[in-house]
């Protein structure tokens, strides 16, 4: 038994970043956050089987969507500003994010700013390649639309 639980401790170690990264991403910080302890809670729960699959991640996100998934109006995440602000920080940005369909969102937020490929998040999504390309590009047309910003 010790051996598996190393194992699964290797395998959470693994994913554990990325799952809370597309599902912040997806969901805003606080139904993200919960998603991923109930999404890691599943996959221990049911660790032989999901351990197997050949996208855990993308498998597990799916969990932590819909455990957390909100029954009444969906409102758009929040995202917080930072206490510190950098020095190319667009103040609005946060706002702008959480404007975006949820799709372009994560699909920006995952290759922009957490540094993806796009083959990761197509994995991770079900998608293909090609379509988060879309989306990374609509989506960031729209942002530097809605900030009145300039492409550089």
């Amino acid at each position: 038994m010790v051996e598996n639980e190393l194992s699964f401790d290797e395998f959470a170690a693994r994913v554990n970043l990325p799952l809370r990264q597309a599902l912040v991403g997806a969901l805003g910080p606080d139904r993200g956050e919960d998603g991923h302890a109930l999404a890691m809670g599943y996959a221990w729960e049911h660790r032989q089987r999901v351990m197997a699959m050949e996208s855990p991640v993308g498998y597990l996100f799916r969990v932590g969507r819909s455990q957390t998934r909100v029954r009444r109006k969906q409102i758009p995440p929040q995202y917080l500003l930072p206490v510190e602000t950098p020095p190319e920080y667009e103040p609005e940005l946060a706002s702008a994010l959480g404007g975006l369909p949820e799709k372009q969102r994560l699909a920006v937020f995952l290759v922009i700013g957490c540094g993806w490929s796009k083959a990761d998040v197509a994995r991770m999504t079900g998608r293909s390649e090609s379509t988060i390309g879309t989306l990374v590009r609509r989506g960031l047309a729209r942002l530097r639309q809605d900030l009145k910003a300039e492409e550089a």
